[in-house]
């Protein structure tokens, strides 16, 4: 019924579908200026594809931030969430302003397995589509999977197809020069053709679908299929072995009929035909027939069996088989045209049970359980040797590399990689311990890891994060060492774990990603109450290439050196703090410096530690020593960023605050109505005077964000006039556009005061009068 569903939703998008990869008619594009500097030609670094960013020549495509699936999705109005570029030289110096929108539309599929693919001149991608349902309400929980030019000009208006399911799992791939989108749906994985605008169902009836971890533009999937004895008749019955599949995505199958059979050929990615399938027609047709009985009604699409369509059979695959199950006792298993003739000798009588763990490190892990033991270990094959045309699939089980008898240790969140002599091994947590695995030996490189998740390994080291204060932190250790290099007395800071508390990445985001030495991560901090999720910047290249840990752990001093500096400044003055950490994270005073001087917010004692903390050329003692935005800033952000810092830094009055909130009157007007029967003329003269002068000092905090921004807005390049930086800064430039804006704006505000102040006040004498 589901494919019936799809068939009719299909029909109606034809319109869109049918043209909408063809950049060249531009009635079905978005069209956008032409970038620079940009080479069709100039290769995808390898196991760039498939994350939030991709490298492709010599710039850097990535997603501008975390923004949320429900936010407006306009083109040309997007830039949190949109596709952005750097030049990877620009990355290297640390210019990480200079950035270009190249798709200025939502890139927030919700699969964070899965995000954007580069494949010759255009980049594919998910987005939340914006059509609406009959109530106008924009329909953004389904996903629109679209094109676009890396040159900016064009972007399709239409899609490929569309799903429902914001979430799904997906994977844009190219096999023999033709870009296909792999994705899975109701237990069905499907491989959409973006040349032909046709979609080949690939496989029915598997309980997960496992893509490559490790290069998401691996156009083969594994996955598990059960045997079914008899499965074209009433009394099927089921196996008690299973089997491993590979399928690539130019599969395809024909059907034909012969004989009173229903039958489909596979073809593999190359057109060389692979196996067929074949059922009895009389049996589709019977249940077909059944089907008519139960319902008179029924259509001919919700039909069981649609005999021209193999993808109603009853058993759809069109993968090859990789391991097979079945046992040598004949008996027990009798051969179906599931099996491979020419399979080998099994080695177990009663055959074997599959479970896959995880497909990465260049094959598939996989756990094999004995079906008369019960006896389950954990095994490797790779993908180079059952792509062979001598790999068999039952003789293949005696050369699968055993990796690990305990199961306890070696599951899927372990991180596994390959040894100098072709094994696996593995680095697992466990009990607050990190421990490595190799060669049957184990060696605890960690002894109090606290709550630790595994991440990756990169060139000598493991990298592993914790909890942080809004997202998780990065730590980093040394694997490669023996026994006695992680003992805690002895043993070198290269092999201790070395925490990078500055940083705070967003967990339910993409997890970073590493160019060169630039570490690239959704930042969590907080600014006020909120998170904003921006890309942010972590250079770790040292003296000799990627930072040694005694290089990382200096720079990691620094940071908490300069942590004590504002706390020993301060001393315990929390007015004093927050403006450091201002000052610390904006590298600015400005927001500062309009209300420094208004209230009596600041004695002079707390401007001079202020202002020498300013003046301090430590360049340590700011945040862009260590990380920094890359990227846009959507202009809402930047103005909640600044009504933020206003907030943290604007020192609250407690006396005023308790009187407003208990009341629900200002002061003045509580102090005018006790008295207004007494001093009419009097009484207004006094109330307009105090409300100007009082409320002047609490309006020009408030407006001081507006004219800040105002500032930024005036000074800073960008690409479109949607976007800006707020962490570039200034402060000539930034002094004079706020003085005049404030001009402007305190007389505007005087005018408005006076006669709000009059009417006013005019209102409360005119009840007590009328009392």
């Amino acid at each position: 019924m589901r494919d019936k569903f799809k068939k009719l939703i299909g029909v109606a998008l034809a319109g869109t579908m049918m043209l909408g990869a063809l950049a060249g008619c531009s009635e079905e594009n978005y069209q956008g200026d032409k970038l620079d500097g940009f080479d069709a030609t100039a290769e995808v670094k390898q196991g760039t594809n498939g994350g939030f960013a991709v490298q492709k020549g010599d710039w850097i495509y990535f997603i501008n931030g975390h923004e949320d699936y429900t936010a407006e999705n306009v083109y040309g109005e997007v830039v949190k969430g949109s596709l952005l570029r750097i030049k990877e030289a620009d990355l290297k110096a640390k210019n990480y302003s200079k950035t270009d929108v190249v798709v200025p539309m939502l890139f927030v599929a919700q699969n964070f397995d899965a995000g954007i693919y580069i494949y010759g001149d255009r980049v594919y991608f998910a987005t939340p589509t914006t059509d609406k349902d009959l109530d106008g309400n924009t329909e953004n929980t389904w996903l629109d999977f679209k094109s676009a030019k890396l040159d900016g000009t064009s972007t399709m208006k239409g899609n490929y197809f569309r799903l429902e399911n914001n979430a799904v799992q997906y994977r844009f791939v190219e096999e023999n020069g033709v870009v296909y989108c792999l994705y899975v749906e109701d237990s069905t994985l499907y491989s959409y053709n973006t040349n032909t605008n046709e979609t080949t169902t690939l496989v029915k009836g598997a309980s997960n679908y496992y893509f490559d971890e490790s290069d998401a533009e691996n156009p083969n999937v594994y996955y598990t299929m059960s045997v079914t004895y008899d499965i074209d008749s009433d009394h099927s019955t089921s196996a008690d072995y299973n089997q491993v599949y590979m399928v690539n995505a130019g599969a395809t199958a024909t059907t034909s009929e012969a004989d009173g059979l229903m039958k489909y050929t596979v073809k593999d990615e190359t057109g060389k035909e692979y196996r067929t399938y074949e059922f009895k027609k009389s049996f589709m047709e019977d249940k077909n027939e059944e089907a008519k009985e139960a319902d008179k009604k029924i259509s001919k699409e919700d039909l069981p069996y649609d005999l021209s369509d193999y993808s109603t059979y009853p058993y759809v695959n069109l993968g090859k088989l990789v391991l097979d199950g079945k046992g040598s006792f004949a008996e027990a298993n009798p051969s179906t045209q599931y099996n491979d003739a020419q399979a080998g000798e099994a080695d177990a009588p009663y055959g074997y049970t599959y479970t896959v763990q995880s497909y990465e490190n260049g094959g598939l892990f996989f756990k094999r359980k004995d079906n008369i033991s019960a006896k389950e270990y954990l095994y490797y094959v790779a993908n180079d040797a059952v792509k062979a045309d001598t790999w068999k699939s039952v003789s293949g089980n005696a050369s699968a590399l055993l990796v690990s008898k305990d199961l306890t240790t070696a599951t899927a969140d372990a991180v596994y990689y390959s040894t100098a002599y072709g094994d696996q091994a593995y680095i697992y947590f466990a009990d607050g311990k990190i421990t490595r695995v190799e060669n049957g030996s184990s060696i605890v490189m960690e002894q109090s890891a606290g709550e630790a998740t595994l991440w990756m390994i990169q060139g000598d080291y493991l990298y592993y994060y914790t909890a942080g204060t809004n997202g998780n932190n990065l730590k980093r250790i040394n694997y490669t060492g023996n026994a006695t290099d992680y003992n805690l007395a002895f043993g070198s800071e290269e092999y201790f774990t070395s925490t990078v508390g500055f940083i705070d990445w967003n967990s339910a985001w993409y997890k970073p990603e590493f160019f060169g030495n630039v570490l690239l991560y959704s930042n969590a901090q907080a600014v006020g109450d909120a998170s904003y999720n921006y890309v942010w910047a972590f250079d770790m290249t040292g003296a000799d290439g990627m930072m040694t840990a005694e290089e990382l752990n200096a720079v990691v001093d620094k940071y908490e050196d300069a942590q004590e500096k504002i706390s020993e400044i301060a001393d315990a003055d929390s007015k004093v703090k927050n403006v450091l950490d201002y000052v610390f994270a904006t590298d600015s005073t400005s927001l500062y410096d309009t209300i420094k001087d208004e209230e009596d917010y600041f004695d002079d004692d707390q401007k001079e530690l202020v202002k020498g903390f300013k003046e301090d050329e430590t360049d340590s003692y700011r945040q862009n020593y260590y990380v920094n935005l890359v990227g846009k800033v959507s202009e809402s952000d930047a103005e909640a960023m600044e009504e933020a810092w206003l907030t943290t830094i604007t020192p609250a009055s407690d006396e005023e605050e308790t009187t407003e909130e208990d009341t629900g009157l200002e002061t003045w007007a509580i102090v005018l109505i006790c008295v207004g029967s007494v001093l009419v003329a009097g009484g207004i003269a006094f109330a307009i005077w105090y409300f100007v002068s009082a409320n002047k000092k609490k309006k020009a905090a408030l407006k001081a964000a507006e004219a800040t921004v105002n500032a930024y807005k005036k000074r800073i390049d960008t690409t479109d006039d949607k976007s800006i930086d707020v962490y570039a800064d200034e402060e000539t430039t930034e002094e004079t556009v706020e003085e005049t804006a404030e001009e402007t704006v305190e007389e505007t505000v005087e005018t408005e005061e006076v006669t709000e102040a009059t009417e006013v006040v005019e209102e409360q004498i005119s009840e007590e009068t009328n009392e």
